[in-house]
């Protein structure tokens, strides 16, 4: 009866060892969250882009015969591509002022 209550009793203190250890501090959790927020942002550019390039190739053949609708779609195209290059710039700003800079002491800013 006496050993019962001693392995309850361990087995409780193991456990918060294991509570305690497994906290995470707000700045984790900041990181965690930014490191979400531009996996997501990422991914819905990506997609937008890529959407709009489609519909605008679909337009481009489409418009066999008339120069303005094959201009429009091109230059479609184009701002689309433009877009996804800032998007890509914003990110390595991104990570260069987390990692780069001073900041870097207080936040990691690992996603991979």
């Amino acid at each position: 009866m006496k050993l019962d209550k001693k392995l309850l009793i361990l087995g409780f203190l193991v456990m918060a060892i294991e509570i305690v250890a497994a906290q995470t501090t707000v700045i984790s959790l900041i990181n965690a969250l930014i490191c979400r927020l531009i996996t997501v942002l990422w991914g819905i550019s990506a997609a937008v882009a890529t959407i709009v390039i489609v519909v605008a190739g679909i337009k481009w053949i489409g418009s066999s015969e008339d120069a303005g609708a094959r201009a429009q779609a091109k230059a479609t195209i184009v701002h689309a591509i433009i877009g996804l290059i800032i998007v890509i710039i914003a990110l390595s700003i991104v990570n260069w002022a987390v990692t780069g800079t001073s900041i870097s002491d207080t936040f990691t800013f690992n996603c991979g």
